[in-house]
């Protein structure tokens, strides 16, 4: 199930299925399918409108410096290289930064700092899996959403970190 909804930062897009949400679309990106269709029941769409309907609430609440975890269930697909990647983003502590390199390390692969740049391009769920905390060792490094939403994402968190 997709569902869109207009935030502070734009137009987000989500996806979920079987209760887990499986995709966070940015602003100005391109809503991509994860590439299968399923039908699902009445009871899974319930529990899937729940899922979303929880994640776009807590992403307010994130936006709004209210919300420094989430507890929403979710599921990530890729190689085995992007998901230590994405588990060691996970780790990155609210309104902290990490280099690329610094993120490679943590995934138990020290000169993989470029691969880590792509794993964090590629990520399906961000803001939740906090991409936006890895910076480049001479400056912001890239993102996703844009730089500008990468500065408002990390000003936002400098704010309310204590």
């Amino acid at each position: 199930m997709i569902a869109r909804q207009e935030t502070r930062i734009g137009l987000l897009t989500m996806e979920a299925e079987h209760g887990l949400l499986l995709q966070v679309i940015l602003p100005g990106s391109p809503v991509i399918p994860r590439g299968h269709e399923t039908i699902q029941t009445e009871s899974q769409s319930s529990e899937d409108r729940k899922i979303l309907e929880a994640a776009f609430l807590q992403i307010q609440e994130y936006l709004e410096g209210n919300r420094k975890t989430f507890s929403i269930p979710f599921q990530f697909y890729g190689s085995s290289f992007q998901e230590k990647i994405w588990n060691a983003l996970l780790r990155i502590p609210y309104g902290e930064t990490r280099t690329y390199g610094e993120l490679a390390s943590m995934a138990e692969n020290p000169l993989a700092f470029r691969a880590a740049g792509g794993a964090c391009h590629q990520n399906p769920l961000p803001i939740l899996i906090p991409c936006h905390r890895v910076v480049a060792a001479k400056g912001l490094g890239g993102f996703g959403g844009g730089l500008k939403l990468k500065t408002f994402l990390l000003t936002l968190e400098q704010k309310h970190r204590l």
